[in-house]
């Protein structure tokens, strides 16, 4: 089973699992990149960060529309492609950690947590970095969410 998790958005990732092997890459700058990246990985299941239209503070709306259009054509792209994709939120996928929660951190010193805690979760993926670490932590719950479902992916 070959799974791959999407931390949307242009300073995002993506992380696959199967049962050989873990890896990450960041997010592909285009449109193009990112059909060809999804074209070419012969995924069993994606999961993808649902995001709603506030991301914690306020930001310009053309920055908001562009971020949504963004995600809109990823998820466009995996059902064009037949892909069974699972949206989880932020929430979700945090609590899974049990890491606690960002309050209290600046945004950066919060994001460095969870970078560590990525590179501790999967130690032989070497390409971790602040833009892969919430794809591979998004992962890391949906490894476990299939096992959960009996189709046991092997890590």
């Amino acid at each position: 089973m070959t799974i791959l998790a999407i931390d949307p958005g242009a300073s995002g990732g993506m992380a696959w699992h199967n049962d050989l092997s873990s890896g990450c890459f960041a997010m592909p700058k285009t449109d193009l990149e990112v059909i060809q990246d999804l074209a070419v990985m012969n995924t069993d299941v994606v999961y993808v960060e649902r995001v709603s239209g506030f991301i914690g503070h306020p930001h310009p709306g053309g920055a908001m529309f562009k971020f949504g259009r963004g995600y809109g054509f990823i998820l466009g792209a995996l059902m064009a492609f037949g892909r069974r994709v699972i949206l989880v939120s932020p929430q979700a996928w945090q609590k899974h950690l049990s890491i606690g929660t960002s309050r209290g951190l600046k945004k950066t010193e919060w994001k460095r947590k969870l970078m560590d805690e990525a590179k501790r979760r999967f130690p032989d993926v070497q390409s971790i970095s602040l833009r892969t670490a919430d794809a591979l932590l998004i992962l890391d719950y949906a490894i476990r969410q299939e096992k959960a479902n009996n189709e046991s992916p092997q890590r």
